[in-house]
């Protein structure tokens, strides 16, 4: 890794870092009792008796402190098992992408009349700046770990064993992806479809709707794009990158809606049956088309990881193979994965496996193919 990458992974990171400690801040000082920030002391006092708030903000101060955890694998370049890095960084950046793009309502907006007009300013603009970062450190950790994600088009990238099952789960996702958007950009439209009776929602909260409604668009275009191979000439990285947003904010936010719903919290639908309808289709669906493209992803790898093997045993004959049998191994380089070395069509990234680190920093196809 270069000088100046490793510099660049190290501001960015920490800024990712720097950007959680204004809300965290905030939610340690109101677990502790205190009224900073509101405009009634009663209320906050009312906060901090009310069970579910309180859990809700143990919950929202734990998912600062696990950005801060990968915010430092992304930056000291931590080969932890890939679902552990996954994981949190799919459901931070759903959650966090569509708050970047409505960041701005944030100071154009009164926000709650129990907070102080600095509340809402300050907690948005750190969920945006922590959005940016964190999801420009991913990218840099990314490249450096599955550089072939970022160097593929997606029609090189062969159907495997799994596809039939990728095409059911794509299909099957598509259509309550397509109610859930079309009813987030009816009410972005002024519709009260679905909403409370008697509600209307002012400009802000359609801004915000209509994202919703574009970010669930792009997770079914993403994942048909992907299962289909269609447009095989672009980058495989660009379906990658819409069906990871789309997906990761509908079932990020649809599991935040579904919990305040069971848990009745004053956060919830407002006992709008629509409303906690679409927050668990909205989980279901997402999960489908993550599950389906995490599927992709990893016969991707594990093909990949055979190419870079082909051409490292084309370079380095095998020391157990020499003398006449070596030229048949460079006229049939798959013969190399027989025999003992056969290969487990598994990557790393469903696997976990811990590799040892190279030269590159990169996944090596020997390590990802290893039989244990």
């Amino acid at each position: 890794m270069s000088n100046r990458l490793h510099l660049t992974r190290l501001i960015v990171g920490y800024a990712a870092i720097l950007a959680t400690l204004p809300y965290l801040w905030l939610k340690l000082a109101w677990l502790s009792g205190s009224t900073i920030g509101f405009t009634d002391t009663s209320i906050a006092h009312g906060v901090a008796h009310d069970g579910s708030l309180l859990v809700l903000n143990v919950v929202t101060a734990g998912m600062d402190l696990v950005a801060v955890f990968v915010a430092l694998a992304f930056t000291h370049d931590w080969r932890l098992p890939a679902w552990l890095v996954l994981v949190p960084i799919w459901v931070g950046t759903g959650l966090l992408t569509p708050v970047v793009l409505v960041v701005p309502m944030a100071f154009t907006t009164h926000g709650s009349p129990f907070l102080e007009p600095w509340v809402q300013p300050l907690v948005y603009s750190g969920f945006a700046w922590q959005g940016v970062t964190l999801l420009t450190a991913f990218v840099l950790y990314a490249r450096n770990r599955w550089a072939s994600v970022f160097t593929e088009r997606t029609g090189d990238v062969p159907r495997g064993a799994t596809h039939p099952v990728q095409v059911v789960l794509a299909n099957g996702a598509a259509m309550p992806v397509a109610a859930v958007a079309a009813l987030h950009l009816a009410h972005a439209a002024g519709s009260g479809l679905g909403l409370p009776a008697g509600a209307r929602l002012d400009a802000a909260s359609r801004v915000v709707e209509a994202t919703h409604g574009v970010m669930a668009l792009l997770a079914g275009g993403g994942i048909l794009w992907l299962v289909h191979r269609m447009g095989p000439r672009l980058p495989f990285w660009l379906p990658v990158v819409m069906t990871w947003l789309g997906a990761g904010a509908m079932f990020a936010w649809g599991l935040w809606g579904t919990v305040n719903v069971l848990g009745s919290t004053v956060l919830g639908s407002g006992g709008a049956p629509l409303a906690a309808l679409q927050g668990l289709g909205k989980v279901l669906a997402g999960l489908v088309i993550g599950l389906a493209a995490l599927v992709l992803l990893a016969e991707q790898q594990s093909v990949a990881g055979l190419r870079r093997l082909v051409v490292e045993g084309r370079d380095q004959p095998d020391e157990e193979h020499d003398g006449h049998n070596r030229d048949n191994h460079d006229l049939n380089p798959h013969a190399r994965l027989r025999g003992d070395r056969s290969v487990h069509a598994t990557s790393e990234m469903v696997v976990g496996f811990r590799p040892a680190r190279t030269d590159s920093a990169q996944d090596t196809p020997k390590e990802l193919l290893r039989s244990d």
